[in-house]
């Protein structure tokens, strides 16, 4: 006897081999209506189904895949970032001491930078060959606390004065 909770189990796993059958046709070339008539027609398990529902499903396919490639990167970013961080701290001491060597502080340089273009800063912070300005970058500002909104601003105003006063290191004297 098939209980409730067993059908529900049986129409959810018939709906996942479905998608996945419906991404292989679509993999090989299939347009929806050629697939929702394969699977109408099929011999051993005729699906009555309707080209949008093809549509839907292979799209919901591919969100599944594209999300355990999401975690997988991920994953091995925070693989890359601790890697990263530990050759950091070997060098660090090294580096911040009274008469670094110049190795050690390029070494510490060039781990600061991989940190971030493996996490993506250098697009939002700026890097050496592209420098942030806070007037072109493409933020939204929805989402930043008023203090974040205030900090920005706030380089935005030292920007704007170090470009006005060059590069002599002359500051305005606050009044």
């Amino acid at each position: 006897m098939t209980t409730g909770r067993d059908r529900q189990i049986n129409k959810r796993v018939s709906c996942q081999v479905r998608i996945w059958r419906v991404l292989r046709m679509k993999m090989a070339g299939g347009t929806d209506r050629e697939i929702q008539k394969q699977l109408e027609n099929d011999s051993k398990e005729p699906v009555k189904i309707s080209p949008m529902q093809v549509n839907r499903d292979w799209h919901a396919a591919l969100d599944e895949v594209s999300e355990a490639n999401k975690q997988q990167v991920q994953r091995l970013r925070t693989l890359m970032a601790v890697r990263l961080e530990r050759l950091l701290m070997t060098q660090w001491a090294k580096a911040t001491a009274p008469g670094a060597p110049t190795s050690a502080v390029e070494m510490c340089r060039r781990l600061i930078h991989d940190q971030t273009e493996l996490f993506g800063l250098a697009r939002e912070i700026g890097d050496e060959e592209r420098p942030l300005n806070i007037q072109e970058a493409k933020t939204d500002y929805g989402r930043l606390s008023d203090e974040d909104v205030d900090t920005l601003l706030d380089i935005a105003e030292r920007q704007e004065a170090a470009e006005a006063f060059g590069d002599n290191g002359a500051r305005p004297t606050e009044s």
